[in-house]
């Protein structure tokens, strides 16, 4: 028979699942995850793996393993929504097992346990899993470094040294030098807290570098036959570019130092207010826990590493020209180290705050499921209603059941409540606000009446999501050279007036509503001002002249 605890584990996995499976078939945002899923269809449409092509030519940005994850995805499940998302999906499974496991080497399987659900639940994680970008890959990468490292210093085994250099390749591989900087920052607050260097000075270490610079050949290798090998290719006004110095060191300092655009720049303390919400609920635990009385003393090897890397990230964000709220992504995995350290250390301390969090999440449920199905998009389908109940039902059969219990159970309770708040999310709000999203939309009329034509974009207009759901690369075409041939053309309202006055006539036009979603205000989300902020995509057959 399945003990009382076991159950309530089986739940909150089942729940969690439920949750993240459902943001999979969330229809992609423009942006970053739609843009980031052409980039890849271009891979899967030309067979050309080695080069990234944008839509106005090379792609210099991030490395190529998020995109052939996602192509190689499309080959398996067909061009979907889906198929992009599921290697991320895959990712977050052994980043979570990741997290576990070094849990239980701090100290045991309480440990890794509280660990992975404080890591699986956090608020930036979910997101990640519904809006995805190459952050669940690049975070799964952080967790499973942090664990073959925590292996190593532990044990002194050259299967942790390969298993480290493994995860930090794959990190490197998907967006560059950060998925270095968080875990060796670790190690070294970790030796100087522990006061044992030996670690560092040891063969093994050669041996972990030779193996990360034979693991990121590829990548390397695909950079130097992408520019170095063609000088004439001209990036952001620059030709003569040098890939293999871009990926080994100009990719990070050009973005850190604002040369690849910029947000947030006078904002010093971005990671202190991003952090609060990026790993809530448990920022609200991890906080409190070091600054109420004798919360900050005689903490673990851990806590103070961590708290150490946190620091460091925190200035090093901070003086940065270029910042965005899911770069906190990859500090996730240790925070959730840190506050399964401290609560297991500092039991009765903590539980009142668990209490307190327990209620904080409660009233969000309350302020967030009002705000959604009351006022800015009641009508919801019949999916919605029966799996919000069966979480709801199963948030209070775990409070009810793990009542007074111990703090695993605790957390468990706070991880039930999230699960509630983001299926509301998932199911209810993404969806709702993605019917605005005039890409997807128009692809989806056009499928439904079979029409595959080649389609030419308007310069200066793009839709990520159409581009990708209509499964075609973008034609761009400036509108100097548009002419009544009876092709098809795609734009936007706004740039319609310019056609008429240059004479462009059509006989046959498509449209949707169109707003730009990951932008949205009060103001949007106001049922009752939204349509006045939207504008139109239209679709046109000109004449043939």
């Amino acid at each position: 028979m399945v003990s009382g605890g076991h159950r309530g584990q089986i739940q909150i996995i089942l729940a969690w699942l439920v949750v993240v499976v459902a943001g999979l078939f969330v229809p992609l945002m423009d942006n970053d995850s739609a843009h980031h899923a052409n980039i890849a269809l271009r891979m899967y449409l030309t067979g050309d793996y080695v080069s990234l092509i944008d839509y106005d030519g090379p792609y210099l940005d991030k490395p190529h393993l998020h995109f052939w994850l996602t192509a190689l995805s499309y080959h398996l499940f067909g061009v979907t929504g889906f198929a992009y998302k599921f290697p991320s999906f895959l990712f977050s499974l052994i980043g979570i097992w990741s997290v576990y496991r070094s849990g239980i080497l701090i100290n045991n399987k309480n440990t890794g346990l509280v660990a992975a659900v404080v890591y699986a639940s956090s608020a930036s994680f979910l997101l990640s899993l519904n809006d995805v970008r190459m952050d669940a890959i690049l975070t799964s990468s952080v967790a499973i470094s942090i664990w073959q490292l925590l292996g190593y210093l532990k044990f002194g085994s050259r299967r942790y040294m390969l298993g480290l250099a493994a995860g930090l390749a794959i990190g490197f591989c998907t967006k560059g030098h950060i998925a270095i900087v968080i875990p060796v920052l670790f190690a070294l607050f970790y030796m100087f807290f522990r006061g044992d260097w030996k670690p560092l000075f040891n063969l093994n270490v050669l041996g972990g570098i030779a193996l990360f610079l034979l693991f990121i050949l590829p990548v390397v290798y695909c950079y130097y036959k992408q520019f170095n090998l063609h000088p004439e290719v001209v990036v952001r006004g620059k030709d003569h570019i040098n890939g293999i110095r871009f990926i080994l060191l100009d990719q990070s300092i050009g973005r850190y130092g604002g040369e690849m655009g910029g947000d947030g720049k006078g904002d010093k303390l971005f990671f202190f207010h991003t952090f609060l919400w990026a790993f809530a609920p448990w920022s609200i635990l991890l906080i409190s826990s070091l600054i109420i009385k004798k919360g900050g003393k005689q903490l673990g090897v851990i806590a103070k590493s961590v708290i150490g890397v946190l620091i460091v990230f925190a200035v090093l964000l901070g003086l940065s020209s270029f910042k965005l709220p899911h770069y906190l992504n990859v500090i996730l995995p240790l925070a959730a180290l840190c506050v399964a350290e401290l609560t297991i250390r500092k039991e009765e301390m903590v539980q009142p705050i668990l209490k307190w969090t327990m209620w904080i999440v409660w009233l969000l449920i309350g302020v967030i499921s009002s705000l959604v199905l009351v006022w800015w998009f009641p009508q919801q389908s019949v999916m919605f209603w029966v799996g919000f109940t069966v979480l709801l039902i199963n948030m209070f059969y775990v409070n009810k059941k793990n009542s007074g219990g111990d703090i695993i159970n605790q957390i468990k309770n706070i991880a039930a409540g999230v699960f509630v708040i983001f299926w509301i999310l998932n199911v209810g709000f993404y969806p709702s606000l993605l019917r605005y999203q005039g890409g997807k939309e128009l692809a989806s009329v056009l499928e439904n009446e079979n029409f595959n034509k080649p389609v030419l974009s308007l310069e200066g207009f793009y839709s990520s999501s159409f581009y990708f759901y209509y499964k075609q690369l973008r034609a761009g075409i400036e509108i100097g050279a548009v002419e009544n041939n009876g092709s098809f053309l795609l734009f936007d309202q706004k740039q319609e007036a310019e056609l008429i006055k240059k004479g462009i006539v059509w006989k046959r036009e498509w449209s949707v509503t169109d707003y730009e979603i990951t932008r949205i205000g009060i103001k949007f989300l106001n049922p009752e001002t939204r349509q006045i902020l939207c504008t139109k995509l239209k679709l046109v057959e000109l004449v043939n002249n």
